[in-house]
């Protein structure tokens, strides 16, 4: 059941630190983050760092750094306790323009975490995400993608949209949704472009 929590809460978390993009198609930024997420009908909530830059015209760097709790004790029907996540990742991605407004984005990560539940369990796996992002107008940016997670031998999907209302060339927010089997998000977020 604890790999099931981890696979579950990863593809959210990894799904969230992939698939918010940056203003202008940018690819180097920081954002601060405050996620709710439902897990098993379970709700919770937590913060989130992202940092993304750019290397050459087409590749990027990333890493992220996300606490989840839960807001009540979880009960799987074999522990009863509060869940807390804490995950970080670290990835390579690719983009490549598919219109004058839109790219196809891909990133590999390397996903580490920390569940306390019952007990604390480490893990760790890899992240596949596959997204567009597209400059609609001059203040609106849309996404949407497709993760896979493989953490500890346990797999799981989960699909994101997500719209940034660019308010200067530099600040932009953001609004997203994330989808997984068992598992929600939402996330509201505050990013700095960098370029």
């Amino acid at each position: 059941m604890k790999k099931i929590l981890s696979v579950l809460a990863l593809s959210l978390l990894t799904n969230y630190s992939l698939s918010v993009y940056a203003s202008e198609l940018s690819y180097s930024y920081v954002s601060a983050a405050y996620q709710s997420i439902e897990l098993f009908g379970e709700d919770g909530d937590g913060v989130g760092l992202v940092g993304s830059f750019e290397i050459g015209d087409q590749a990027f760097i990333t890493a992220s750094y996300s606490s989840l709790a839960s807001d009540d004790t979880y009960n799987n029907g074999s522990i009863i306790d509060d869940l807390e996540i804490d995950a970080f990742t670290l990835g390579f991605g690719f983009h490549t323009p598919i219109s004058d407004t839109t790219d196809l984005v891909t990133t590999i990560s390397y996903l580490d975490q920390e569940l306390d539940y019952g007990g604390s369990v480490d893990g760790d796996g890899f992240g596949i995400n596959v997204g567009i992002r597209s400059k609609v107008s001059e203040t609106v940016e849309l996404g949407g993608s497709f993760t896979y997670v493989d953490f500890e031998g346990e797999t799981d999907n989960s699909f994101s949209l997500g719209a940034r209302y660019l308010a200067t060339e530099t600040i932009s927010f953001g609004l997203g949704h994330t989808s997984a089997d068992d598992a929600d998000s939402i996330t509201i977020d505050l990013r700095l472009n960098l370029n």
